[in-house]
């Protein structure tokens, strides 16, 4: 693969990599480097010719290379030089796309009703208090009672979905390479470099009402999907795949897209059992499988809908052209515009109120809140459209060639939508 410039770029990412891993020891940044970084970063980056059309792979990794190389060198011009952000700067320096955020009213409007009667669905299907209760983890006892019922459980789903992945997609041998195993942390994650895949015992064990330990199916369901399916196979395939080493490793800048991958094979996992009743029954699951199942329907939609709540009240909260952040009309303003959508009457009145303090003196909402919009970015949905365009449906080889595009290589939001309109091109040729 020729592309212009890509082992200086690759040797300045390394510098950056190295000057992140001592900021995290010593919580200083050593200046000097850092500017040094900048000016070459920035240069490098001008000499890196505009692709106007996209043709080859080639072609799209330096478009790529060109929009990290300028998104890094803004990322550390931001720390260097401490200066105020606008939110429309902020959300620039993630790549958030303006068509993304400009959603997120239009598809609350639409999904709130809906939502809400997942809601009363759910309720009138769970009974938290009395069917599952988390157990004392704080007991020695305990807590070694859940590990082992844990440990068991875990083993039991990642023997058996590992075989069926295999079968259903060409990507899903890399699952092979993961070891999947409790922790007492109380969130999942997957450890590229030990290829570990560890779900949290306090996410997926409870006590009935006899007192029995056991494991709650649809929440490991749910993030063996995510941290399976979607983090360890998208960082298993890129580091497998001959990519350049900068579309191997998880930046600020595609992180949002990571993500947004990850909640996709969680949804993709709960389809593949609803098809797959012997997996079902290997999995002792299939006596119970309609309560799971709609749960988790349920349980995506709230998820979603508060996800993009969320979002929604970020941008209301930073649009300064409503006014003084701190003026009563404002505030009444920024209530109303959210209420329309609020699922809960007190949540716009509490979230106004609970964030007078997060501006600065520019009128600013704070940077910390305003980078959370790069998860609103729907890459996913963008990319699955252009093999929708092409004919490529999500069954037999279409599912392999889809998989393969949307877990190789870490990209931008940007460049993971043009990797599949490329891809999708190339297939139905």
């Amino acid at each position: 693969m020729v592309v212009a410039h890509l082992e200086e770029a690759e040797k300045l990412f390394a510098r950056v990599e190295a000057v992140g891993k001592f900021h995290s020891k010593y919580h200083v940044l050593p200046m000097g480097a850092s500017n040094d970084i900048l000016d070459e970063m920035k240069a490098l980056a001008q000499k890196i010719p505009n692709v106007k059309k996209l043709v080859s792979r080639e072609d799209l990794v330096q478009r790529e290379l060109k929009r990290r190389l300028e998104g890094e060198a803004r990322h550390i011009a931001m720390q260097l030089k401490g200066r105020r952000y606008t939110p429309e700067q902020t959300m620039d320096l993630y790549g958030v796309p303006v068509e993304d955020v400009k959603d997120l009213l239009p598809w609350l409007r639409a999904n709130k009703k809906e939502t809400a009667n997942s809601i009363d669905r759910l309720f009138g299907q769970t009974n938290v208090e009395s069917r599952q209760i988390r157990p004392s983890f704080d007991i020695p006892d305990v807590e070694t009672m859940a590990e082992q019922v844990a440990k068991n459980r875990i083993e039991t789903y990642h023997l058996n979905i590992g075989p069926a992945l295999e079968k259903l997609t060409e990507v899903g041998g890399l699952i092979r390479e993961v070891r999947a195993v409790p922790t007492r942390t109380g969130r999942a994650y997957f450890d590229n470099v030990t290829k570990r895949l560890a779900i949290g015992i306090p996410e997926v064990c409870f006590t009935d009402e006899t007192g029995n330990m056991q494991v709650d199916d649809r929440e490991l369901i749910e993030i063996y999907g995510h941290e399976g399916m979607g983090h360890a196979l998208n960082l298993l395939a890129s580091k497998a795949s001959n990519l350049p080493d900068f579309l191997k490793e998880i930046s600020f800048l595609n992180s949002s897209t990571a993500e947004a991958v990850a909640q996709y094979y969680q949804k993709v996992l709960i389809e593949d059992l609803a098809r797959d009743k012997g997996l079902r029954l290997r999995l002792c699951i299939d006596h119970n499988f309609d309560r799971i199942y709609q749960e988790t329907k349920d349980k995506e939609k709230i998820s979603e809908y508060l996800s993009r709540l969320g979002h929604y009240t970020t941008t209301v909260l930073a649009d300064k052209s409503l006014g003084d952040p701190r003026d009563p009309k404002t505030l009444k303003k920024r209530i109303e515009r959210i209420g329309e959508v609020a699922l809960e009457p007190k949540y716009a009145l509490n979230v106004v109120e609970n964030n007078k303090d997060q501006y600065d003196s520019e009128g600013n909402l704070c940077y910390s809140m305003v980078s959370e919009l790069r998860y609103c970015a729907r890459p996913v949905d963008r990319a699955l459209k252009e093999f929708e365009r092409r004919g490529i449906k999500y069954s037999g080889k279409g599912r392999s060639i889809i998989d393969r595009t949307l877990l190789t290589g870490l990209w931008t939001p940007e460049g993971f939508v043009e990797n599949a309109k490329l891809a999708a091109k190339s297939a139905s040729n």
